[in-house]
């Protein structure tokens, strides 16, 4: 009875143990892995709309002025 109890508690607790391990380790790659990729889509959309809309204005400013002076001067 002792003997069963013992390897009942030991499979128990070495199975609960790695079913968690495995479990936080997928859970913690997961939000990492998640969080990663909004981050980069994130920081990759900012500087697309940004890198645009300031050649959007460049584009504009000159075509206004139609002058390279001016032009040459907002840099």
């Amino acid at each position: 009875t002792f003997f069963t109890f013992f390897t009942f508690f030991t499979f128990f607790t070495f199975f609960t143990f790695f079913t968690f391990f495995t479990f936080f380790t997928f859970f913690t790659f997961f939000t990492f892995f998640t969080f990663f990729t909004f981050f980069t889509s994130f920081t990759s959309f900012t500087f697309f709309a940004f890198f645009t809309k300031t050649t959007f204005f460049y584009f504009v400013f000159f075509s206004k002025t139609q002058s390279k002076k001016n032009f040459f001067i907002l840099f």
